[in-house]
């Protein structure tokens, strides 16, 4: 019993480490930050309280403008998509289950293909600049590695 929760906890780790860095840290930071005046020039400059919340949510401020209008702008927006979203792909996934099998393969490929086509096709750009640098006609801007590597890589293979 103890292996398994030794073998549990190998693997929670990996998400604690993501969790408390890329989450927990920037969330208790940024609350921290909200109740002091910070500058980014000249950094924390002091411990403020609520003032900071006061200021946005009932002064007169240029603050308060930008904070109520951020919010209903936000507000508008997801009240005008959230609808469609939800109900419209709900609408193309009953569409697409009364299909026939054959044709829910045929979409499937459609749907996926943009994901493997994109790293297809800088992978065929990068060989594309690599040979023609064996080939001596291109001028070394092509493709994600370096130059170098791309011509001992593809030169190797197509000598």
């Amino acid at each position: 019993m103890k292996k398994r929760k030794g073998a549990a906890v190998l693997f929670i780790i990996p998400f604690l480490l993501f969790f408390l860095l890329f989450w927990l840290i920037p969330f208790v930071y940024g609350i921290a930050m909200s109740v002091t005046k910070y500058s980014l020039i000249q950094g924390n400059k002091g411990f403020v309280g609520f003032a900071n919340y006061i200021k946005i949510l009932f002064s007169s401020s240029m603050y308060h403008k930008s904070f109520i209008q951020g919010l209903s702008n936000t507000v508008i927006f997801v009240v005008l998509t959230t609808p469609f979203l939800v109900f419209g792909s709900l609408f193309l996934a009953l569409l697409l289950d009364r299909l026939p099998e054959r044709l829910k393969g045929i979409f499937r490929t459609i749907y996926f293909a943009s994901y493997s086509v994109s790293v297809t096709a800088v992978a065929a750009d990068s060989l594309d600049g690599a040979a023609a640098i064996c080939m001596g006609g291109a001028d070394g801007s092509h493709g994600l590695v370096d130059d170098r590597l791309q011509y001992d890589a593809v030169c190797q293979r197509t000598q």
